[in-house]
């Protein structure tokens, strides 16, 4: 069947022609017409299963190819992440020196000398976040009259050894308030 043939058997099915043009009965009692029917209705069926089922999934080529996106993000992103957090943990830890530092003169204004660790913490204890990477270290004999010092556990070797004195003097110094 050539194309211009093909063509004009589509035509007959045109309702305005009213009959068969190539046996002239009606449109209903033509089998050509009933044949060229059936034909156009299985192909449309056949076209949009193709496209339902090309819709309706992913290949694995398009899954492998998102999972190695997903995966280089995060390695780009997770060092950048886990250092916010440190950093974020450090000020917090600085913050929280600074009050222990107050307590302390506090402390000393009305006792009048300086308290160790465990009654600076039995004052006011460090939060769970601090507690789990950080333990309090006091110095009474230092000559600026008292140093205290956030120092990492040996697990958290990467976190920074925070400490202020009796005179204010803050190391390091970037992550003060």
């Amino acid at each position: 069947m050539q194309g211009s043939d093909r063509d004009s058997r589509w035509q007959l099915l045109e309702p305005s022609l009213g009959r068969c043009g190539e046996c002239s009965n009606g449109l209903s009692d033509c089998l050509l017409v009933r044949r060229l029917l059936v034909r156009r209705l299985l192909v449309q069926r056949l076209w949009v299963q193709r496209l339902w089922v090309r819709a309706s999934g992913f290949t694995l080529v398009e899954c492998l190819v998102v999972l190695a996106i997903v995966a280089l993000l995060a390695a780009l992103t997770l060092p950048s992440y886990a250092a916010l957090q440190r950093r974020a943990l450090a000020r917090e830890g600085a913050f929280h020196l600074t009050m222990l530092a107050a307590l302390q003169e506090q402390l000393r204004l009305t006792k009048g000398h300086y308290q160790s660790a465990q009654a600076l913490l039995h004052s006011r204890p460090l939060p769970v976040s601090l507690r789990d990477h950080y333990h309090l270290s006091v110095e009474l004999d230092n000559p600026s009259g008292f140093l205290l010092r956030l120092v990492p556990l040996a697990q958290d070797s990467h976190f920074p050894l925070l400490s202020i004195d009796g005179l204010g003097r803050r190391s390091p110094r970037d992550l003060w308030p």
